[in-house]
């Protein structure tokens, strides 16, 4: 069928372009007129005609995976609300007629988890929550949509589980084990997958998600893969440790737009249905699938390591998402043992931790996918943009930037180090962030966490998760339960002002003209130019999100939380001890050395801890009086910088140079802090400052919960004392 042959019908190059009345005919809420007619005609494969093609890069964020949940949640809500007004003939012609599309979900780590259990939750039907007791004015009735996605991220994650269940400092995990496998208890994601693959029913088949849906989940294989690639001169031999497992879901959509790049790639095939094969439970393969989403969340120490059984023939002419990959694939071999090439599907079963350790936002999988032809870039301009990545990224807030000397040079220092800088290495990705960033740029957009306070002060910490290096969310559900709600809120802003295109794109163009017309579709102004949406606001995704109101916890659940770690800890030192110590003589020398370190340890947890929830403002009871002598310069979050650094459990005592140096505030600010909290007897965030001097005669302070006792403030008594433990203390002049 040409052009002229399609009625109303016209042809731009290769591509069929359907009339807008066509998009009408349904049947189920199907669009089967415009599907026909796609196949009859000459379109490409992968090409939009008035579709607008997605692929979500979901970034790894520990405990922030909440964050990305809550995006996905009300992306999903405003794709469904849409398809309800389409589904209406009176909105024929009043609202944007364009099919939009999720074609690909490329995850890390909680990104991973969210992208996997997020299609598995589709698969149980939309489930629309509200709010407990309303809302207020015209504010958003629905809290969620996807009830097991929000069972996976916000009720069940929890270091101090609330209902008797499992958490992660729970010592279930230790009781009889044979190797202590991970310093949480890694037994809470087991019940996550479980739980997530338990449906109900599964739900119909959605017009806006790919028949062909393709979820990529990076892994690190600790075992790797072997490649070798032939020279003249010999081969040259590599391992690769960047893994990742991509499985095709056919079934949760009706949207026939299969991606050229995933089509021919080695892929482990899975049906919605078979959710419920087995009795009402999932088959083996989608258990497989769930398994596949917690290993690539398994973070390293924190989190067990997982075992993962692959196959040989899997990485086999595996595709890569690079502008050579043809020449890669033809030249790069895996290079697995001759004895293995008598069986192409042989066992390959590894080791796996977090995928976000080496591959942490898999952004080009989710492009290639996207891709008509792979290796040609997508289209830019907000003129002929047909499709975009939209990247999720929990973590916006800046890594700490060390101070002068740190890390010190010493093995125990560059080995703490070592994790911690791999993993922000693997958030360097100035290429696909800075094109992101760029107005004139349509093909790529980030979703990250933005939080503004009532008067629209933007506010210097977003995630109520963030604390901890992102562990911080497990410590609370109102902590995950307010960056779901962000997630929710910035996605809705996110739709509403810069997801958009110009008026003279096609799909645009082919709009209804009172839906062109209507100020309801318009986005943000960019260049001068007018947006028009590409998921419109409409039924229950038009009231607005409000911002959810910032968690605290309170001193009792802070003790229970401090209760249970110690707990924990002190099991993990008695296993480990049991497990590891050669002889009976060494067992108790480590048994004694614990003994004696122990209250420094558990010292260290607390006030690591305090530290970061008042640095954060996330204790209730660390609350500054209405009134008080506080400097007229200094706003709250400085004070809480300067008492959060007297928290520090690196440090018993400060001196204004190393506080200031640690904040970054003018040391005549610090000064004037600390002596505004010094005349607040009596409270939490009194200061204390001691009798006695650094080595270059500057002053030395301490909260007042934090100075030495009485005894050891004694004249001679202290010298003694520093022959066994010299407290630490700011290196003067700093």
């Amino acid at each position: 069928m040409s052009g002229d042959d399609a009625p109303n019908g016209r042809t731009l190059g290769k591509t069929e372009w359907l009339p807008v009345a066509s998009v009408q005919i349904r049947s189920s809420g199907r669009l089967l007129s415009f599907r026909t007619f796609r196949w009859a005609g000459k379109m490409q494969v992968g090409k939009a005609g008035r579709e607008f093609q997605i692929g979500l890069a979901m970034a790894g964020a520990i405990s922030a995976g909440a964050y990305s949940a809550g995006v996905f949640d009300f992306l999903i809500q405003a794709l469904n609300a849409w398809q309800k007004a389409k589904d209406d003939p009176a909105n024929k012609d009043a609202i944007p007629n364009h099919t939009v599309g999720i074609k690909v979900i490329a995850g890390a780590s909680a990104g991973a988890i969210t992208g996997a259990l997020g299609a598995v939750a589709l698969a149980g039907g939309v489930t629309p929550v509200k709010f407990e007791g309303g809302q207020t004015g015209n504010a958003q009735l629905i809290k969620y949509l996807l009830p097991n996605l929000y069972d996976a991220w916000v009720v069940r994650p929890t270091m101090l589980s609330q209902n008797g269940g499992e958490d992660f400092l729970r010592v279930s995990d230790l009781d009889g084990a044979s190797n202590v496998v991970s310093v949480l208890n890694s037994k809470v994601l087991s019940e996550i997958e479980d739980a997530a693959l338990r449906l109900d029913a599964i739900g119909e088949p959605y017009p806006y998600i790919s028949s062909s849906l393709e979820i990529y989940l990076t892994v690190s294989n600790l075992r790797g893969v072997p490649y070798s690639v032939s020279f003249r001169g010999g081969d040259y031999g590599m391992m690769n440790h960047g893994d990742r497992i991509h499985y095709r879901i056919e079934g949760l959509g009706t949207w026939d737009s299969p991606s050229r790049f995933a089509q021919d790639d080695k892929v482990r095939k899975l049906n919605v249905q078979d959710l419920r094969t087995n009795g009402g439970k999932p088959s083996a393969e989608w258990v497989h699938y769930g398994l596949a989403a917690v290993t690539s969340g398994a973070f390293p120490i924190g989190l067990a390591a997982r075992q993962w059984n692959a196959t040989s023939d899997e990485y086999e002419d595996r595709n890569w998402p690079i502008t050579d990959a043809q020449l890669v694939k033809d030249r790069m071999k895996p290079a697995w043992p001759e004895s293995w090439h008598k069986n192409p599907s042989r066992a390959f079963a590894y080791t796996a931790v977090d995928g976000g350790l080496i591959n942490n936002e898999p952004f080009e999988f989710a492009r290639y996918c996207l891709m008509e032809t792979p290796g040609q870039q997508n289209p830019r301009s907000g003129d002929d943009a047909d499709r975009a990545v939209i990247m999720i990224d929990p973590f916006p807030e800046a890594p700490p930037f060390p101070q002068d000397g740190e890390p010190a040079g010493d093995l125990i220092s560059v080995l703490m180090t070592l994790i911690p800088a791999l993993r922000t290495q693997t958030q360097f990705k100035p290429a696909e962030v800075a094109v992101a960033a760029v107005d004139g740029i349509f093909s790529r957009f980030l979703i990250s966490p933005h939080r503004t306070a009532p008067d629209g002060t933007e506010q210097v910490y977003a995630l109520a998760s963030g604390l901890l290096g992102g562990f911080g969310g497990f410590l609370a559900q109102t902590f995950r339960e307010h960056d779901y709600q962000l997630g929710r809120r910035n996605c809705q802003k996110f739709l509403s002002e810069s997801f958009g295109l110009y008026e003279d794109n096609e799909i645009i163009k082919a709009w209804p003209e009172a839906a062109r017309s209507n100020a309801a579709f318009h986005g943000a102004v960019i260049d001068e130019k007018q947006i028009y949406r590409i998921i419109p606001l409409l039924g229950d995704a038009l009231p607005e999100v409000p911002y959810p109101t910032w968690p605290q916890i309170d001193d009792g659940f802070l003790g229970d939380l401090q209760n249970a770690t110690e707990l924990r800890i002190s099991k993990l030192a008695a296993a480990s001890v049991a497990q590891k110590g050669p002889t009976w003589f060494l067992r108790r020398l480590m048994e004694i050395a614990y003994s004696f370190e122990k209250e420094r340890l558990f010292d260290f947890v607390r006030f690591s801890l305090l530290s970061d929830l008042v640095r954060r403002d996330q204790l209730a009871s660390w609350k500054f009086p209405v009134k008080w002598k506080r400097p007229s310069l200094a706003s709250e979050q400085e004070i809480r910088l300067v008492l959060a650094e007297l928290l520090s459990p690196k440090f018993e005592l400060r001196n204004e140079a190393g506080i200031a140096k640690a904040t970054g505030l003018d040391i005549g600010k610090v000064r004037d802090i600390l002596a505004t909290c010094q005349a607040e007897t009596n409270s939490k965030f009194a200061v204390w400052r001691a009798g006695w001097t650094d080595k270059a005669g500057g002053p030395l302070f301490a909260l007042v919960s934090r100075k030495p006792t009485t005894v050891w403030r004694l004249p001679g008594i202290r010298q003694i004392g520093n022959w066994f433990t010299v407290p630490s203390v700011d290196p003067p002049g700093v």
